[in-house]
């Protein structure tokens, strides 16, 4: 598995074209939403509970970004970062809120969430 931080904080940034330190958006504040999707992903859909080894996967809340490894299979990575990416939009870190950016990241999410 890979890293919560290398995967989806890294690429939900891209998203968010938050790449330069100081981020607008912590780790701090981005982890709660990617524990919002893995519970979201694996609510919605019965084949993200189950891994390659055909067991079922146990929700464990990420606590850590740098440190955490991913709970979910990659193919989940681009549905996660555009949910991520989405709610950061919809705060107001940085002044950058944007309602349309985040609703067509939402977009992009409840797509792949329906086609992954």
């Amino acid at each position: 598995m890979s890293k919560v931080s290398v995967t989806i904080t890294d690429r939900a940034r891209r998203l968010m074209d938050d790449t330069d330190v100081p981020y607008d958006w912590d780790d701090v504040d981005l982890l709660p939403w990617y524990n919002d999707v893995v519970q979201l992903i694996m609510a919605d859909r019965e084949d993200a509970r189950i891994d390659a080894n055909g067991d079922e996967i146990l929700y464990v809340a990420a606590t850590d970004v740098t440190n955490d490894d991913r709970l979910l299979d990659d193919r989940w990575i681009p549905a996660e970062a555009h949910y991520v990416a989405a709610i950061a939009f919809m705060t107001d870190a940085g002044d950058r809120r944007d309602q349309d950016r985040a609703d067509a990241n939402m977009a992009r999410f409840e797509a792949l969430l329906r086609t992954l």
